[in-house]
């Protein structure tokens, strides 16, 4: 028992002693911490560091400069030190470059009194201000870069020179006081007026119809490489007829026009220009046939017992059971979308253009362009309608994949580089679900689309547009058609159908009797009618118009005007409202759809908030609604 009581007091006393270990360790290790808390051993460390380095260094002298510290005189108190090699060289130049203003900028060039290359200079009359020269030669800086006064030669300041309307950027030289003449007062030459469009016969083209100045650029940029310009008409010297110089210019210039035939090099506002100028001015001849004994008219009309007072009616013209209006020859333009998105579509797509332009009448032209973000035609311009040229396109049709993106606008503009002959109508048949999307692609926005080109083409080549797939774009598709003079249609059935859905789609614009055609109701019908551009009329077909008036007006009289190949139609009509023309309500619903589309065109155009208001209340007024409301909410952003 003993014994187990001292082994338990020996542990508790060690326990004891280890505790107090601890306890004065602690404390001298906090002590030791708080007393060299203060003392900064790196930079004491530093210190010695720095002074062992510099302690074999001599003591730095100054010495003080009263002149130019940059000058190397000993008698400014400097010492100057030889330059390494490098800055001597520098130097050098630089002490050439700085020599005295007397010397010359640059040696006068040695011209060997023996040489065959030049000749001596004549003196020769200066030329007063008011010569015409025939050259554009201006490099122009309009906001320089370096000072000119740091300039080692002065600069020669002249004053800003303004460009010469549609002049050339590149004109070779011209120098018409070489001539020969002893007389500096030089005048220009007179240039024929451009010749207007041929009015043709309908079977072939014009080869004048180019004859406009080349030299005009085009307000769009090409789509593809532009044609290489003619050059420029040489300059007849004083003396010479003005007749002559005239004739070397019509020369200079039908040896470098394209054929009537032949796709322009880029879209022209001026070529567009002259053939709606052609076309009108062939529908504005005198004397005119009249086109009354060839085509039946007709007036369906209804009073609205809801709105007392107002007229629906509409308006029939369809060529006659025994008109004597020969089929037109024309030019049918295939445009064939060939981009990934249509990669399903596209194989059929193509053997319906194939049996379409074997429904191509005798004497027609036709070509097939193929598009995605660029466009390739077939044909390198209109190629008649023989079994060798649908040979010749059935290769290309077969050969082409559907692959890359879409470029809708620039398609449709290769519609206005063929060339149109005023006496036979252009019929674009274009094919595609009308998406312009991918990397590439210029004008994407459909609103943009169709008014732009819309407003390029003005009704004169007429526009079928066949959606191939139903989830086509159709506000695209039918508001192109509809402001183009033309017709759409949306595929909804199955791919395999496209081909057959394209031959029928055919029989809307085979055999055109009238094209170009105008239809003007008299300010004392007080209609108001829809739509304003109308289709071509052609066999098969009618064309309807809807139109409003008050019920008081008795008859509507208006004048229908158009374009059989070479001869111009035209006569007045003049339909009574009879009791037995009665028609029913569906007369509103037409106009108002009409109308409601004519609206949604002005929108497209011209996304005004006020016009979406008036839109807004006409759609509940007439119990109609605003087509392709989403679309015209992205083009008003």
């Amino acid at each position: 028992m003993s014994t187990r009581r001292g082994s338990g007091e020996s542990a508790e006393r060690s326990l004891m002693v280890a505790l107090a270990a601890v306890v004065l360790s602690l404390g001298f290790h906090i002590g030791g911490i708080y007393a060299l808390s203060s003392v900064d051993f790196a930079t004491k460390l530093r210190g010695e560091w720095k002074t062992n380095r510099f302690q074999g260094l001599p003591p730095m002298t100054v010495q003080r400069f009263e002149g130019d510290p940059m000058s190397e005189s000993p008698d400014r108190g400097g010492e100057s030190l030889p330059a390494p090699k490098e800055d001597a060289d520098d130097a050098a130049k630089v002490d050439r470059l700085e020599s005295s203003s007397d010397a010359p900028a640059a040696a006068p060039l040695e011209v060997s009194s023996d040489s065959e290359m030049l000749k001596p200079l004549e003196v020769r009359p200066t030329a007063s201000d008011d010569v015409w020269m025939p050259r554009q030669e201006i490099a122009e800086v309009i906001a320089p870069a370096v000072d000119d006064g740091d300039a080692a030669i002065p600069r020669m300041v002249v004053p800003k020179v303004d460009r010469v309307k549609f002049a050339e950027d590149v004109v070779p030289a011209a120098d018409l006081l070489a001539a020969g003449t002893s007389s500096g007062n030089l005048q220009p030459v007179a240039l024929p007026p451009s010749p207007l469009s041929s009015t043709g016969t309908g079977a072939g083209g014009s080869e004048d119809r180019f004859g406009f100045a080349p030299a005009v650029p085009p307000p769009i940029p090409p789509t593809e490489p532009a044609a290489v310009l003619p050059p420029p008409i040489e300059v007849a010297t004083v003396g010479a007829s003005a007749e002559s110089a005239a004739e070397a210019a019509a020369k200079s210039q039908a040896a470098e026009v394209p054929a009537a035939t032949e796709i322009l090099g880029s879209v022209d506002e001026m070529v567009i220009a002259s053939e709606k100028s052609a076309v009108e001015k062939l529908k504005d001849e005198l004397p005119s046939k009249a086109l009354a004994p060839e085509v039946k008219t007709g007036v369906v009309w209804w009073d609205d017992v809801q709105d007392p007072g107002r007229r629906y009616f509409r308006v029939t013209i369809e060529p006659g059971g025994n008109t004597s209006l020969p089929v037109i020859k024309k030019d049918v333009l295939f445009l064939v979308d060939a981009s990934g998105s249509v990669y399903n579509s596209f194989r059929p797509t193509c053997d319906g253009i194939s049996r379409m332009m074997r429904r191509l009448n005798e004497g027609d032209r036709f070509n097939i362009v193929f598009f995605r973000n660029r466009f390739t035609s077939v044909f390198s311009g209109w190629r008649e309608a023989t079994d060798t040229s649908f040979q010749l396109a059935d290769v290309a049709l077969k050969r082409e994949k559907a692959h890359g993106t879409t470029d809708v606008f620039a398609s449709l503009t290769s519609i206005l580089k063929m060339p149109r002959d005023p006496a036979r109508p252009i019929i674009a048949v274009m094919a595609s679900d009308g998406k312009p999307e991918g990397e590439g692609v210029g004008v994407t926005r459909s609103a943009d689309i169709i008014s732009r080109f819309s407003s390029l083409n003005g009704g004169m080549s007429s526009v079928y547009f066949y959606g191939i797939s139903s989830s086509a774009n159709a506000y695209l598709i039918d508001m192109i058609a509809a402001r183009n003079r033309g017709d759409s249609t949306i595929q909804r059935g199955m791919f395999s159908s496209i081909a057959d859905g394209l031959v029928r789609f055919n029989a809307k614009f085979a055999s055109p009797v009238v094209s170009d055609l105008s239809v003007t109701f008299a300010s004392s019908s007080r209609a108001e009618t829809y739509p304003q551009l109308v289709p071509n009329l052609c066999l098969g077909q009618r064309v309807e118009i809807y139109g409003t008036c008050p019920t008081d007006v008795r008859e509507v009289l208006f004048s229908v005007k158009g374009l059989a190949g070479d001869t111009a139609y035209e006569s007045v009509f003049r339909l009574g409202f009879d009791a037995m023309q009665r028609g029913t309500s569906q007369l509103r619903e037409g106009w108002a759809k009409k109308k409601m589309h004519e609206m949604v065109s002005r929108y497209t155009v011209n996304p005004d908030p006020v016009l979406m208001t008036e839109m807004r209340a006409f759609s509940v007024r007439y119990g109609v609604e605003i087509p392709y409301l989403s679309a015209l909410k992205e083009s008003g952003r």
